[in-house]
């Protein structure tokens, strides 16, 4: 494995990230996460200390890594078993059992993406990755939380996006390829996936 002197980014979230900067890395993540899903690939375990920073801010670049409990799933094989897998604050209500519905494996990817995304803006944990508040969130006990972005003025598309990605329902959260087109990131004139490539480790693309 090559050397990443800048090592992963929870080394970088003593304090927020801007906005247009979690942009540039939310990007790159949702493409990895779709090169991934394209090849049967679920990851299971996104959070920061699986990110590795090959360029920091404000030009990130950066890399998904430990693949350790990735799953590749089967053409027949349509859920991802029901084995708890991943870390708290980053793993989706399905993974615990919160929600019946485990009929979109990948999107269990698309829940990390969105915590990832709520802690480098905010610095916190979705939910404080409380297993208590999870679940009384996943049966619409609580609302989603916005204090903490409307604190720190963010987007109304950006909390569309993080509602959509952190959406109790496997079913209702969107595709890596579909956050792709979100309005958040697509009006962003400098993301393109010419100019923004997630360099893949080798162990993704051969990992059975």
């Amino acid at each position: 494995m090559e050397y990443l002197p800048h090592g992963d980014l929870q080394k970088f979230l003593t304090q927020p990230i801007p906005e247009a900067e979690a942009k540039m890395i939310t990007c790159q993540l949702a493409e990895g996460l779709h090169h991934m899903h394209q090849n049967g690939f679920t990851h299971r375990d996104l959070k920061p200390g699986n990110i590795l920073v090959v360029s920091e801010g404000p030009h990130w670049l950066v890399q998904i890594s430990d693949f350790g409990i990735s799953k590749r799933l089967r053409p027949e094989q349509a859920t991802l078993g029901t084995m708890r897998r991943g870390t708290m604050g980053f793993i989706a209500p399905e993974m615990l059992n919160l929600v019946d519905d485990r009929g979109f494996p990948h999107v269990v990817d698309v829940w990390s993406l969105g915590a990832v995304l709520y802690r480098m803006l905010t610095k916190r944990f979705f939910l404080d990755a409380d297993f208590n508040l999870l679940r009384q969130y996943t049966v619409a006990e609580i609302p989603f939380p916005t204090s903490e972005l409307d604190s720190l003025e963010t987007t109304a598309s950006l909390k569309r996006l993080l509602q959509h990605l952190l959406d109790p329902s496997p079913k209702q959260r969107p595709s890596a390829i579909e956050v792709l087109s979100h309005e958040w990131i697509r009006d962003y004139a400098g993301l393109t996936s010419r100019t923004l490539r997630l360099k893949i480790l080798p162990s993704c693309r051969t990992k059975e």
